[in-house]
């Protein structure tokens, strides 16, 4: 199962070698966003943590492997908890999903394809 495999990654069960290490330096990176002061009281604003993601691209794009499907599978994902799903999180991983289609539009048609392995996230893209 798809997600399975992918939450295993995310959350650093998997194999620290390959892609399993692609995973774990995104979710390093993840987590330096999530202590970024300039979010911290911002309850789930899609601008503010587009505007931090613009500064983590790079970064992520020179992760080994393929630092982008990483960043995308991570942000999202680092909310997705088996065997409950998002949850609780839902409004989380939504947020990032929509914060990430405005960082790159490299990014949009990673996002469809975690939205359409997980149908619960129910992302629809931002107006524009």
């Amino acid at each position: 199962m798809p997600g399975w495999t992918l939450s295993t990654l995310v959350h650093g069960r998997g194999h620290r070698t390959g892609v399993g290490e692609t995973y774990a330096r995104a979710m390093q990176r993840w987590r330096m966003i999530r202590r970024d002061k300039r979010l911290q009281g911002l309850h789930l604003d899609p601008d503010a943590l587009a505007a931090v993601l613009e500064e983590h691209y790079y970064a992520f794009d020179s992760i080994p492997g393929d630092g982008r499907d990483a960043m995308v599978v991570c942000g999202i994902l680092q909310y997705y908890v088996d065997p409950l799903g998002f949850g609780d999180n839902l409004p989380k991983a939504q947020v990032v999903a929509s914060a990430l289609w405005k960082v790159n539009i490299d990014l949009r048609t990673r996002i469809e394809a975690v939205a359409r392995l997980f149908p619960r996230l129910e992302f629809q893209p931002p107006k524009e």
